[in-house]
C-alpha cells in the first residue's frame, strides 16, 4: 500500500487537510466551513481513498470527490482573499488547498496509470 507513489501523495493531502481541521478551530470561516463539515470531510474521504487500495476505480471516484471538495473549498475562500491585507488564514486555506488539488491530481494519475496497467496486463493473458 505504502510503496505506491500516488499512497504518499494522499498521506500528503491527509496531513494538510488535518493541519487545516486543526488550524479552523479558532478562525472564522466562511459559509459551509463554519460549522467545520468542509474541513472534517477531506481527511475522512482521503483515509478511506488511501485504504481501498485494492479497488482502483472506486479509489479514482473518491479523489474525483476529493477534487470537488478541494475546488469548493478554494472557491469560498477565493472571495475572501484580500492582497492587500497582508497575509493570513485565508491565504493559508487558499494555498494549501491549492497544494492539496495538485496532490490529488497527481494520485489520481497515478491510480488511473495502474489502472490501465493491470487492464493490459489482463488482456495479454
Amino acid at each position: 500500500m505504502i510503496q505506491r507513489l500516488q499512497t504518499l501523495y494522499l498521506f500528503f493531502v491527509f496531513i494538510f487537510s488535518s493541519g487545516l481541521l486543526y488550524s479552523s478551530a479558532g478562525e472564522n470561516t466562511i459559509t459551509l466551513f463554519s460549522s467545520y463539515y468542509g474541513f472534517i470531510l477531506s481527511p475522512i474521504v482521503t483515509i478511506i481513498t488511501i485504504v481501498l487500495f485494492k479497488k482502483r476505480p472506486l479509489q479514482i471516484f473518491l479523489c474525483f470527490v476529493l477534487l470537488l471538495l478541494q475546488a469548493i473549498q478554494i472557491g469560498f475562500y477565493i472571495k475572501a482573499f484580500q492582497p492587500t491585507a497582508g497575509f493570513g488564514w485565508t491565504e493559508y486555506v487558499v494555498i494549501i488547498s491549492l497544494l492539496n488539488f495538485i496532490l490529488i491530481t497527481l494520485a489520481r494519475r497515478g491510480i488511473r496509470n495502474d489502472e490501465n496497467l493491470v487492464r493490459s496486463i489482463d488482456r495479454i493473458r
